[in-house]
């Protein structure tokens, strides 16, 4: 049998295997539907309907749903942080008095307010769960007159925690409540000492690596 050449193969019109498997790599693949929608810089996308009733990037796809939200508390050795077990409720109020500091001396009739002393407060309220770690360090932070350090996270999709808030507070307040035919329900009031630390601000959100052990 003869062996044919390269040469022999360009005179017949016919293209080297190597050169043919070459050229076949070099053929793009099908675009995926997102790959479509950004084939061009400029170019209107006609993904999901070109947009006209599906829109990803409107603000209620990234809201944060309650439930995601938990206030945690650390316990008194500060080794464990806990997230408070049975929660429903969470309300952070953070308020700043202000100080009249208008005269006689102004030219019109505004007014002119200086920012003061700034405070914060956490209300939270759940079922109660009487064998919980959690709970019990909330009672006694208020019957021993202790402070205690409290942290907020944010659930990620991915079951990761984000930090939110956290800071050192007093308990001046812890409320039961158990109606006949209603569960066991508690509320307590927690004031905050000092400055409330919000790590989307502040730049010790690395260093601040706990979890909560109980979940």
């Amino acid at each position: 049998m003869v062996k044919k050449t390269e040469a022999d193969a360009a005179e017949a019109g016919s293209v080297p295997v190597e050169e043919d498997n070459a050229v076949l790599s070099t053929m793009a693949a099908p675009l995926t539907l997102e790959e479509e929608g950004n084939t061009m810089a400029g170019e209107v996308s006609t993904a999901f309907d070109s947009a006209a009733y599906c829109n990803f990037d409107a603000n209620t796809t990234n809201a944060t749903h309650g439930s995601k939200v938990l206030l945690c508390v650390f316990n008194k050795q500060g080794d464990k942080l806990l997230s408070v077990a049975g929660q429903r409720d969470y309300e952070l109020s953070v308020e700043a008095s202000s100080t009249d500091a208008s005269s006689k001396d102004s030219n019109d009739s505004w007014g002119a307010e200086m920012p003061g002393i700034k405070n914060w407060s956490i209300s939270t309220g759940g079922l109660v769960v009487y064998d919980e770690e959690s709970q019990k360090v909330l009672i006694e932070a208020l019957v021993k007159g202790d402070f205690l350090c409290v942290k907020t996270v944010k659930v990620n999709t991915d079951g990761k925690y984000k930090n939110l808030y956290g800071g050192l507070v007093s308990v001046p307040s812890y409320k039961e409540s158990a109606s006949k035919d209603d569960m066991v329900t508690f509320s307590a009031e927690l004031k905050g000492v000092g400055k409330l630390n919000i790590f989307s601000v502040e730049a010790n959100d690395e260093i601040a690596s706990a979890a909560p052990s109980n979940r």
